[in-house]
C-alpha cells in the first residue's frame, strides 16, 4: 500500500464483489503491478480526493492583502522603512553567519504595484 503519514492508521474494509467484478479488479491491479488492496486505495484516492481546507486560509490572506492596498506615498515610504529595518535587524542577529539580506538592495516591495 502507499505510504501513510506517521501516526495515521489503516482501516480495513471488507468488500463483497460479484465474481466478474472481482476478476476485473484483480486484472487491473495486476496490470499496474500492484496488490489488489494498493490498487483499490489508488482508485479511491482519485475518486474521493481530500478537501482543500487550505483554500480558506488563502482566501483570508487575500482579503488581508486587499485591505492593505494603498497608493499613499507616505504610507508606502513608512512600509518600506519598516521592511528595511526588519531586514537590517535580521542581519544583525545572525551572529557572524552569512546575512539573510546581503548588500544594500532591499527585498521589500510596496503595495503600490498592486494598487
Amino acid at each position: 500500500m502507499s505510504e501513510r503519514p506517521q501516526g495515521e492508521s489503516a482501516v480495513t474494509i471488507e468488500l463483497n464483489l460479484r465474481p466478474d467484478l472481482q476478476t476485473r479488479v484483480q486484472a487491473q491491479a495486476a496490470a499496474f503491478g500492484l496488490p489488489v488492496a494498493a490498487w483499490l486505495e489508488k482508485v479511491i484516492e482519485q475518486a474521493a480526493p481530500p478537501q482543500n481546507h487550505g483554500s480558506r486560509t488563502l482566501d483570508l490572506f487575500a482579503a488581508w492583502d486587499a485591505e492593505d492596498v494603498t497608493s499613499d506615498p507616505d504610507e508606502l515610504e513608512r512600509r518600506q522603512r519598516e521592511c528595511e529595518e526588519f531586514q537590517a535587524n535580521l542581519n544583525r542577529n545572525r551572529a557572524g553567519e552569512r546575512p539573510l539580506y546581503p548588500g544594500a538592495e532591499s527585498f521589500c516591495w510596496t503595495r503600490a504595484r498592486w494598487a
